[in-house]
């Protein structure tokens, strides 16, 4: 997660994974992958806990 995108009246939050179901054959390695991008229009505890609880 990176709260650092404020676009205006807006805050885009995005996140990332490690995909554990593939694996990189030389390194064993999970890649990281994009996971859901939260718009929102908080930027508090509140409405983190509310965006990561659904």
């Amino acid at each position: 997660m990176d709260k650092t995108f404020n676009l205006g009246e807006f805050h885009v939050t995005p996140t990332v994974y490690k995909d554990i179901s593939v694996a990189n054959r030389s390194t064993g390695e999970s890649p990281i992958c994009f996971g859901p991008k939260f718009i929102h229009t908080y930027s508090t505890t509140k409405a983190y806990s509310s965006l990561f609880t659904m």
